[in-house]
């Protein structure tokens, strides 16, 4: 009797393990945290045949909640998300207003609500559906509002608990790379046994010498991965790695602090050039196997340096961590040396954006003129990470052939400085000699009473997207700004008794300027029409050498129909994001 009763169990053990392994195969995508200590998770799966995704909430029974809101936020604001309420017996679908009131919509487009066990429920959404107060999925990075509630839910603020999770909806899946255990070796370069700052945001760099054994010869990188101290999870936002670009084994730049500490070495300055980047959610980054980046050998930098994001929200106390990055490197090379190369615009405050702007684009350009500085069969990028600061909100690469758009790198219109993703590209982006590529920024302003200008600072702006591509090119940097003659021009147009030999700084013009929409207007046709300011940059950070004259380059121009997209209008289908 024991025996039956045992096998039993077993039995049952086994087939619940068949089941989770089979559901998590169905539904590979997924965004996990805990409320409470209780484990809550959403998985799903995109159809895109029939252009939905379907989801899997895990919601246990023993948690002492009575619902779930699964929010789809636009760049990160509570107010206008979009939402499935989940209870353990329906769904609706809903919006929040301005005062955080919890409003159901007047069509339902939560749909296919399933029980399909005690604490796992089905349910589905169409990518689009038309509604103006609904969140339009896409490719891009998605910013996911997730709350809790025990008792009413007439308003957000009657949650038990709320958390912004961040993951990409419409993934592709792309199958993991065979390793080769006899060959591989992995090194960590992150924090160890640091206390954690009770401030909210917080920045921490550590900087580490590359260990002999690496530096002795020629490696190829060909996985690096996120490891986060178990119970910090919540905490570590993401992480980024530098290499000190001209670091010496001689030097002595290692470092465990601030990012902004004044004490940081002073050649820490190098450490600038970014092979790598993790953030909450992301799994192991693997490279194709036709290609891995550079580790060690004959004058590779001797310094690394991961910062990391620490996210305090509870300004908790007495936080011990260690986490950072884990680096997969092997002695077998292959056929391909990949490369990173900066698109976007220069940073600099040529490149700023004027106040009280809704959405302002600016485009830096990778011109014909520097591809044709790529290999003869031109480059294959296999990856992408869009980057821009506090207001940048859509971001996007074209890529153009004979001047005609034939398709986009990356696209994020929901973005979030927050979550730094590389996202690997399932179909790689062959970009040959004389293609040129553009990187948009759409930028958010409302708020702001004075001009942001293009910098490195947090307040500053930025627009780039760091393309990861083998075959390695010689260009390292293409990135534009709007000629400085041109941009001098339309100062000495707009700024009453400016004198043509002033001393002021473009940052200090564009403060003299008289901010009306007529200058607005002919600022955003300066940069869309100017001629352009190009850093079509080497590995030595200097100008490749040739004929063209770098500093007034014309912009590229698109023929045969200029640029299009197969999509339906915005105006015919209403969305939250448009």
């Amino acid at each position: 009797m024991f025996r039956v009763l045992l096998f039993a169990i077993i039995f049952v053990i086994f087939s619940q393990l068949i089941k989770s392994t089979t559901l998590s195969k169905e539904y590979p995508f997924s965004i996990k945290t805990n409320f409470n200590k209780y484990n809550f998770i959403l998985r799903w799966n995109v159809d895109w045949k029939e252009q939905l995704v379907k989801f899997l909430l895990y919601f246990p029974k023993t948690a002492p909640y009575q619902t779930v809101m699964i929010g789809f936020s636009d760049h990160g604001n509570r107010e206008k998300t979009d939402f499935c309420f989940v209870s353990r017996f329906s769904i609706f679908d809903g919006y929040i207003d301005e005062r955080l009131n919890l409003i159901p919509d007047m069509q339902q487009d939560c749909q296919n609500f399933t029980k399909i066990r005690e604490g796992v429920y089905h349910f589905e959404r169409k990518f689009v559906t038309c509604d103006p107060r609904d969140y339009s999925m896409d490719t891009g990075q998605s910013q996911f509002l997730i709350a809790v509630f025990s008792n009413e839910f007439y308003n957000l603020l009657d949650a038990d608990d709320v958390k912004f999770l961040y993951a990409i909806i419409l993934s592709e899946h792309i199958p993991e790379r065979e390793k080769d255990l006899s060959s591989e070796k992995v090194v960590f370069y992150g924090a160890k046994d640091i206390v954690i700052s009770t401030e909210v945001t917080s920045y921490k760099c550590f900087i580490k010498r590359i260990d002999d054994t690496i530096l002795a010869k020629k490696h190829h990188i060909v996985e690096f991965e996120g490891f986060v101290t178990p119970g910090n999870e919540h905490i570590v936002h993401h992480m980024e790695v530098f290499l000190c670009i001209g670091s010496k084994p001689t030097d002595y730049l290692e470092y465990e602090g601030s990012c902004h500490e004044k004490k940081r070495p002073k050649k820490s300055s190098s450490c600038s050039k970014v092979i790598g980047a993790w953030a909450f959610g992301a799994g192991p980054f693997e490279y194709p196997e036709e290609a891995g980046a550079v580790f060690g050998g004959k004058d590779f930098p001797a310094y690394i340096m991961v910062e990391i994001h620490y996210n305090n929200e509870r300004n908790e106390s007495g936080i011990i961590d260690s986490s950072g990055i884990i680096i997969t490197y092997t002695d077998k090379l292959r056929t391909h040396d990949a490369g990173i190369m900066e698109l976007g615009l220069i940073y600099s405050d040529a490149n700023s954006i004027p106040p009280g702007q809704k959405a302002f684009p600016m485009t830096g350009y990778c011109v014909p003129e520097c591809t044709d500085y790529f290999p003869t069969d031109g480059i294959y990028i296999f990856a992408t990470q869009l980057h821009a600061h506090l207001t940048g909100k859509k971001l996007f690469t074209s890529h153009f052939h004979n001047g005609v758009k034939v398709g986009e790198v990356n696209r994020a219109n929901h973005y979030s400085p927050h979550w730094q993703l590389i996202k690997k590209l399932k179909k790689f982006v062959h970009v040959k000699r004389g293609d040129y590529l553009s990187t948009t920024c759409v930028y958010d302003t409302q708020d702001k009473t004075n001009f942001v200008y293009g910098g490195y600072g947090i307040n500053d702006e930025m627009c780039v997207n760091y393309i990861h591509y083998y075959p390695e090119s010689a260009v390292e940097v293409c990135k534009s700004a709007v000629n400085n003659g041109t941009l001098e021009g339309f100062f000495l147009q707009n700024i009453v008794d400016l004198s043509e030999n002033n001393n002021f700084t473009i940052s200090q013009k564009f403060e003299m300027l008289d901010i009306s929409k007529s200058v607005v207007e002919d600022l955003q046709e300066l940069y869309a029409v100017g001629n352009l300011n190009m850093h079509c940059l080497g590995h030595d950070g200097k100008l490749l050498e040739g004929e063209t004259d770098w500093e007034n380059v014309k912009k590229p121009r698109t023929r045969k129909g200029g640029i299009f997209a197969k999509v339906i209008s915005e105006h015919e289908c209403l969305t939250m994001n448009n």
